[in-house]
C-alpha cells in the first residue's frame, strides 16, 4: 500500500515537472524528487513495520542507547551510543548529558547514576563528579531500598556495605542484575537461567532471560529468549508476555517499562497502556 501510494505521487508530480519550459531546470527537480521518494520507501515501511511489532501504545523517545536505568524517583538515564552518559529531562523532551563515559548503567533511590565503564571500573557520581569505587564490575543494579549489587569480571556476586567502603560477596554467579524495591537481587546466568536470591539461597524462576530490571514499585521484568518483554506474576510463579520486542529493558519509580530495541532506539509504554499478549 506505501509503495503503491508513492508511485502514484511520484507519477502525478513527474507529469507536473516534465510540462515546465526550462528542461534544465525540470530534470534537476525531478531527480530531487525521485532521491526523496526513495528515501520514503525505505524509511516508511521500516518505520510501520517496527510500530507493528511494538503496538500503537509504544512511544519513541529521541536518540540512542546502549543501556538504560531508571531510578525510584522518576529519573531514567541511559548509555548513549557514543558511550556517553545522558539523563532524561521530560519538560525539555531530550536527554542531557553528563560528563564521562560508560557501557552498563544503574540507578539509585535518589536517582545517583552508577555506572561501569569499558575497563569494569566502577563510578558513582557525588555532586558534579564521578568518584571511583574499589572492585571491577560487569553489570550493576540498583534497588529502592538503597542497596547496590553487582556482577564482577569474575561472575561472582556482589552487595556494596556503604560503612566497610567494600563489596561483599554472596555465593553464586551471572551476568546481569536487577534489585527489587525490597533489596532481593535477580540474576541471569550465562545460560539465561532466572534465579531470585530468597534468604541465603537462589530461587529458580521459569524461563530464560537476555535482561532484567525491576521497579520501585515490586514490579520485576525482563527480556525474554525470544526478544518480548515480561513481567513477574509472584503469586501465578510466572511470567506474562507483553506486546512489544527489545534488547533491554528498564522500569521506572511507578513501574514504567522502557525498551532499547536492537536498533539502539528507545522506546516507552505508560503502565495502563500496556498490551498483554494473552488479552
Amino acid at each position: 500500500m506505501v509503495h503503491t501510494l508513492i508511485y502514484d505521487i511520484h507519477r502525478i508530480i513527474t507529469q507536473r515537472i516534465m510540462s515546465m519550459k526550462t528542461p534544465e531546470l525540470s530534470r534537476a527537480y525531478l531527480r530531487l524528487l525521485t532521491l526523496a521518494l526513495l528515501t520514503c520507501a525505505i524509511v516508511i515501511p521500516d518505520a510501520i513495520a517496527q510500530q507493528a511489532v511494538l503496538g500503537e501504545n509504544w512511544q519513541q523517545l529521541p536518540g540512542r542507547a546502549k543501556d538504560i536505568g531508571g531510578g525510584a524517583d522518576g529519573s531514567v538515564w541511559i548509555i548513549g551510543e557514543n558511550e556517553s552518559i545522558y539523563r532524561w529531562n521530560e519538560e525539555g523532551y531530550a536527554w542531557e548529558r553528563s560528563s564521562g563515559t560508560a557501557n552498563r548503567i544503574a540507578v539509585l533511590a535518589d536517582g545517583t547514576p552508577v555506572v561501569v565503564n569499558k575497563k569494569d571500573e566502577v563510578y558513582k557520581r557525588r555532586g558534579g563528579n564521578w568518584q571511583q569505587l574499589p572492585g571491577k564490575a560487569r553489570d550493576i543494579g540498583a534497588g529502592a531500598d538503597g542497596s547496590l549489587w553487582i556482577i564482577g569480571d569474575n561472575k561472582g556476586i556482589y552487595q556494596w556495605n556503604d560503612d566497610a567502603y567494600s563489596w561483599e560477596r554472596v555465593k553464586g554467579e551471572a551476568v546481569r542484575i536487577a534489585v527489587m524495591a525490597s533489596g532481593t537481587p535477580v540474576v541471569v546466568n550465562d545460560k539465561e537461567e532466572i534465579y531470585m536470591r530468597r534468604g541465603g539461597n537462589w530461587q529458580q524462576l521459569p524461563g530464560r532471560a537476555k535482561d532484567i530490571s525491576a521497579g520501585a514499585d515490586g514490579s520485576l521484568w525482563i527480556i525474554g529468549e525470544n526478544g518480548s518483554p515480561y513481567q513477574w506474576n509472584d503469586g501465578a510463579f510466572s511470567w506474562r508476555q507483553m506486546r512489544g520486542s527489545g534488547s533491554q529493558i528498564a522500569v521506572s519509580g511507578n513501574g514504567q517499562p522502557y525498551l532499547v530495541n536492537s536498533k539502539e532506539e528507545v522506546y516507552r509504554i505508560a503502565v495502563k497502556d500496556v498490551v498483554w499478549m494473552d488479552d
